[in-house]
């Protein structure tokens, strides 16, 4: 499936190399992890809290993963103002630091979120990573599950 995603984002000419295709090729936590991140950006609260059950399960740590779930709602957040401003999405994707795949399912996510939404969702995580760090006197697992629930709500 890597290769198929590899020669469609590369071109028919391209060669592609078995480090290309590991690199390429998302871990089970990882894939986890972005399943995560969808279900919190798409506000599915059930789903992001089974999500995030599966990753502590796996040994997955909360100071690692809210500052992925953060960058990914500030992505979101900055291409869902874009497009309230009138960009085009083919301007907004141009433009973007990953690969078209990659960009397109943001813009998606983009279209169907609230900015606002998605301005607290980046306050509750930064309260979040803070926890992570002693900020709180909650577990950071008691800590992750209230945000998931705040910014699903």
């Amino acid at each position: 499936r890597e290769v198929e995603k590899l020669a469609i984002e590369l071109g028919p000419q391209a060669r592609i190399t078995a480090e290309e295709v590991e690199a390429a090729a998302a871990h089970s936590s990882e894939r986890q992890v972005w399943g995560l991140v969808d279900s919190l950006v798409a506000g599915d609260g059930p789903a992001a809290t089974r999500a995030f059950l599966q990753l502590r399960g796996q040994g997955e740590s909360v100071a690692r993963l809210a500052p992925l779930l953060a960058r990914r709602v500030r992505e979101v957040l900055a291409i869902a103002l874009r497009l309230g401003e009138g960009e085009a999405p083919p301007q907004i994707k141009a433009t973007l630091k990953m690969n078209p795949w990659a960009a397109d399912r943001r813009i998606v996510e983009a279209r169907g979120s609230d900015p606002d939404r998605l301005r607290r969702a980046l306050e509750d995580l930064a309260v979040l990573e803070l926890a992570t760090h002693g900020a709180s006197e909650l577990s950071d697992d008691t800590e992750a599950v209230r945000a998931i629930v705040r910014i699903a709500a």
